[in-house]
């Protein structure tokens, strides 16, 4: 969900809700993430899911990691870091 805070006058007004009903729940640690174009990346947590949602709320990507929870998930754009970039930082992460 996504609110606008009015501190002064002490209210929160809803200005979007995101949903999927292939994730009935989501039950700690995830995020969202909203892209200048208005598409949302969710990392569903307490899940194994992530998943991507355009402007109109169809849903364009979908990853699980089986048994594995997932925490967050942060947007990378085609072409920002290179594939080996991206090994070599998992495989610091977790070592094989």
């Amino acid at each position: 969900v996504r609110y606008r805070i009015d501190e002064g006058a002490g209210t929160a007004t809803l200005l979007e809700s995101v949903t999927d009903p292939e994730i009935p729940f989501s039950g700690c640690c995830g995020s969202a993430r909203r892209s200048s174009s208005g598409s949302w990346l969710m990392s569903w947590g307490g899940t194994s899911m992530v998943t991507e949602f355009n402007a109109n709320g169809e849903r364009t990507f979908l990853l699980g990691f089986g048994t594995l929870s997932s925490y967050r998930a942060f947007p990378v754009a085609a072409g920002e870091i290179s594939r080996q970039t991206m090994r070599a930082a998992m495989e610091t992460m977790h070592p094989r």
